[in-house]
């Protein structure tokens, strides 16, 4: 349960790919802009469009994906947890884009967290994303909030509603969580937990 609530509060750095892909042209801020808007408004084909087939993302230390089919499922489940995504500090050093993710998103939210920042590094190659590796900011008290909410509300949910849990992971934390499916039962879950909370 841990490991799918890890993917949701990282499943959407992916994006950040996306949003810099016009970085290493002369109109840097235009075109991050620009990509930003089309991210926060769901436009996932669009988003695609700016990766290479082959395209890596590595939240360190917790999960890698490869390939477009595999990006595809998981831009996907950002929209239906309607994520946002905000960039600043942004530096290029060669073929490399540095930034800072604001990130934002329903299942954040249910959680108690507004926004979480992380660092990502997005490399590229003839003119198309390559890879990124995103990690979580060393600065960020939102991210030992979420960490803390996703403890706290892995525990209820494994002990309250356990066979849900089994159904939505499916035995696979990582390749369980990502269909439409799971991301909607997972946030509908946190949702539960928030009222209770709320009413205790």
């Amino acid at each position: 349960m841990k490991k799918a609530l890890l993917v949701i509060r990282n499943i959407t750095l992916l994006s950040c790919i996306t949003i810099l892909a016009g970085s290493c042209s002369p109109s840097l801020t235009s075109q991050v802009r620009a990509m930003e808007r089309a991210h926060n408004l769901h436009q996932l084909d669009k988003e695609l469009s700016f990766y290479a087939d082959d395209a890596r993302f590595e939240f360190v230390g917790e999960f890698a994906v490869q390939g477009k089919d595999k990006l595809r499922k998981i831009f996907t489940v950002d929209v239906l947890l309607n994520n946002s995504l905000a960039f600043s500090d942004i530096s290029i050093v060669g073929n490399t884009v540095v930034c800072t993710v604001e990130e934002k998103n329903d299942m954040w939210r249910a959680l108690g967290v507004e926004k979480v920042y992380e660092r990502s590094e997005i490399v590229f190659k003839n003119g198309l994303i390559q890879e990124v590796r995103a990690t979580k900011s060393a600065q960020s008290e939102s991210a030992a909030e979420l960490d803390k909410a996703d403890q706290a509300f892995s525990a209820w949910a494994d002990k309250n509603r356990p066979q849900e849990v089994a159904r939505l992971l499916g035995g696979k934390p990582f390749e369980g969580f990502l269909t439409p499916e799971n991301a909607l039962g997972f946030l509908k879950l946190a949702r539960e937990w928030k009222k209770l909370k709320r009413i205790q």
